[in-house]
């Protein structure tokens, strides 16, 4: 018999024909169009971000905290390659976005032709259904090939301030050398960093199903290894920055009686100050923002990329991930910005929330109680969390 428990908040209701009562569910239409305007917004929202990043980044404005939330974002997407079951319009939304549309890339195309000489090997089926590839050079093509431009500009760059060096007062040499400090580190910076996580989680992909037994097979192994041993000297790097800087500032501190003016000890790495801006420094821990996250990024694809036979481990692993998080920017709150610091934690709420719904749902499935309700009910929320997220972003 019909029993008032049995509507759900979000997708029935109840309505009384004389003195039978009857469950409907919404016309899916209405549930498909939610799906629809989220993955509108999102898409929007990315390209927006993207150019802001950008004109930030030219203008020697951007921030750390910018760069975290494009990579957020990307957490919240990649939880579809989780062997966990979804409602038929959380499903929708994933196979509507593609790819996050808050990467930071040009998207730049790789021809057919070119694809099809590196070797495509069998995936797992929740790898394989949103058309992912064995080969790390053809996942990473694209941010792989906006590095390349990126360096290319550099080089054209250089190439005009060696040619007027002699036209030492010349305006137009000032704003060449500016643009090529700009492009060198922060921009190549900016890009790397975006998609960090994309070394991380396309190198399980690689390692998985790894043959070398073409030379294409051998190019996207190198790549692959190359990416990331750069993403580790960049985490040494920022390490041995930091370390610096503080050093500079204690030797500030120490010679303070002295007449000479104060240096501010962040000129020095002028050409990082992607990584370093808009971070508070009364101690490493919050200097460290950057790295911290980055760690964090790493650890979560890692645990999406290698454990994904076992959702519910998962699930349990990247929730304890945002809670840690958030319980270090609460409390050490090592952005300078409150408006940035209040975005972040926000930002992390929306994350963990999404997480804990996933965890809910693994269990629920490990269990086999999961009812269609109630994924339903946990996706729909994902599917709120994304709108929002993308909103605020």
């Amino acid at each position: 018999s019909c029993t008032k428990n049995c509507s759900l908040p979000f997708y029935y209701s109840e309505t009384i024909y004389g003195t039978t009562k009857l469950c409907y569910q919404y016309n899916d239409e209405y549930n498909d169009e939610l799906v629809e305007a989220t993955v509108k917004v999102i898409k929007a929202e990315g390209q927006i971000s993207f150019g802001l990043m950008i004109a930030l980044t030219i203008g020697e404005m951007g921030s750390s905290s910018s760069l975290c939330l494009a990579s957020l974002a990307k957490m919240l997407e990649y939880i579809k390659y989780m062997r966990i079951s979804y409602s038929q319009q959380l499903e929708m939304m994933f196979q509507l976005q593609g790819s996050s549309e808050l990467d930071l890339t040009f998207q730049i195309p790789l021809s057919e032709g070119i694809q099809n000489k590196f070797p495509d090997n069998e995936l797992p089926a929740n790898f394989e259904e949103y058309e992912l590839d064995s080969s790390f050079f053809i996942n990473y093509w694209e941010t792989l090939g906006t590095l390349l431009v990126v360096l290319a500009g550099t080089l054209v760059l250089s190439l005009i301030t060696f040619l007027i060096r002699k036209k030492k007062e010349s305006i137009f040499r000032y704003i060449f050398l500016w643009l090529k400090g700009v492009f060198k580190w922060n921009f190549l910076l900016m890009i790397f960093c975006s998609d960090f996580e994309g070394v991380v989680f396309f190198t399980s992909l690689e390692l998985r199903t790894l043959n070398l037994n073409s030379f294409p097979a051998y190019f996207s192994f190198f790549v692959c290894i190359f990416a990331n041993i750069f993403a580790v000297l960049i985490l040494l790097k920022v390490g041995f920055i930091l370390r610096d800087i503080r050093k500079l500032k204690y030797r500030q501190v120490r010679d303070e009686s002295k007449s000479s003016p104060a240096v501010n000890p962040y000129l020095k790495w002028k050409s990082y100050q992607v990584l370093l801006l808009h971070c508070r420094d009364e101690n490493s821990i919050q200097q460290a923002f950057f790295v911290i996250f980055l760690v964090r990024v790493y650890l979560f694809h890692l645990t999406i990329g290698y454990i994904f036979p076992n959702p519910l481990s998962q699930s349990i692993i990247i929730t304890i991930l945002s809670v840690l998080m958030l319980v270090y920017l609460i409390i050490l709150r090592p952005l300078e910005e409150m408006k940035d610091l209040i975005k972040m934690i926000i930002s992390e709420l929306i994350v963990f929330l999404v997480n804990f719904c996933v965890l809910v749902l693994a269990v629920l499935d490990k269990n086999g109680r999961q009812s269609e309700r109630s994924k339903e009910k946990f996706s729909y929320i994902i599917i709120m969390a994304n709108l929002v997220f993308n909103t605020l972003a």
